[in-house]
């Protein structure tokens, strides 16, 4: 049996200035949730909007921590308006850095992708 899955959509933020398509699958390391929005015309990744925190995993599959520093600026308001996940009050130091991830919980609608297209 073939799955169709209905691609969820994402608007523009400030860098990514024509929106795009998300595609799930799993970092290898900690196999935590990794979320890209894909151009829908070429298929080329646009930007990756999760970032892998090994040392600080998220509580479950269904949250992920989000990049909303340099060229991902609003991604993750924009993916959050979208219906794609809700932001939570939650953040975590990049060590090293000057940036902090924020964590993310997935919609039912995003999730029920990220069942589709990583357990397929």
């Amino acid at each position: 049996m073939i799955t169709v899955v209905r691609r969820l959509t994402v608007g523009p933020s400030r860098f990514v200035t024509t929106g795009g398509t998300v595609r799930f699958s799993q970092y290898a390391e900690g196999m935590h949730t990794r979320m890209d929005l894909i151009d829908g015309a070429t298929g080329e990744p646009i930007s990756m909007v999760s970032v892998n925190l090994p040392d600080s995993p998220p509580p479950d599959r269904f949250h992920m921590w989000t990049r909303g520093w340099s060229e991902n600026l609003g991604l993750p308001r924009a993916c959050e308006k979208a219906g794609i996940f809700e932001l939570l009050p939650e953040f975590h130091h990049i060590e090293g850095t000057n940036v902090m991830a924020q964590l993310a919980k997935l919609s039912p609608a995003a999730i029920e992708q990220f069942n589709i297209e990583v357990h397929q």
